[in-house]
């Protein structure tokens, strides 16, 4: 028999990705579409092109497992998909997490929130710059702050966007980098 080629056509659609538990490493995954050149986002993903369906899940979302909204865009559609890879890798092996005091740490007071603002406290950032990035579910960025210079344990107010729901926020101090989720109330 010939070999089957994918199917394309009918409306393009996110299918389970491909997840690697022990490493991050993320394969989104589509069925259908119109053939031509799909865009992907999926904040806390690393990768190289916004055309890229492979990449890595960035290690501080990895031992603080959320959901991942991975969104598809073809010809102006988009689809999207929610993809839990905390519980698509509970009961395998669990990825170690740094050693206290050691590289970027983020942590959210006051998770879940009804305000819209949020503090971070950042610690492995001495003497370096941050820049914080809200995004919002659907991958907008609403807001950015930089600090010049952080000290040893850094608080920082995150603006969030006005509407309920899941934030994520993204730290980076020179190549390091750590997305951290936060849940907005009513």
């Amino acid at each position: 028999t010939p070999p089957t080629t994918p199917a394309t056509g009918g409306s393009l659609s996110l299918t389970m990705p491909t997840y690697v538990c022990t490493t991050g490493a993320i394969t989104i995954n589509t069925a259908g579409g119109n053939g031509t050149t799909i865009a992907y986002t999926a904040v806390g993903v690393q990768r190289a092109l916004a055309t890229s369906n492979t990449g890595t899940v960035e290690p501080g979302l990895r031992g603080d497992p959320k959901p991942l909204l991975i969104t598809a865009t073809q010809s102006g559609v988009t689809t999207s998909l929610t993809f839990d890879f905390g519980a698509f890798c509970a009961g395998t092996a669990r990825v170690a997490s740094a050693e206290p005091g050691v590289g970027l740490s983020v942590r959210v007071l006051g998770n879940p929130t009804a305000g819209d603002v949020v503090s971070l406290e950042v610690r492995g950032a001495e003497g370096k710059s941050l820049n914080i990035q809200t995004i919002d579910a659907a991958g907008r960025l609403q807001s950015e702050q930089l600090v010049k210079q952080a000290s040893v344990v850094e608080t920082v107010r995150a603006r969030l966007g006005r509407p309920a729901g899941v934030y994520l926020l993204q730290v980076q101090a020179g190549a390091e980098r750590q997305t951290v989720r936060v849940v907005k109330g009513e």
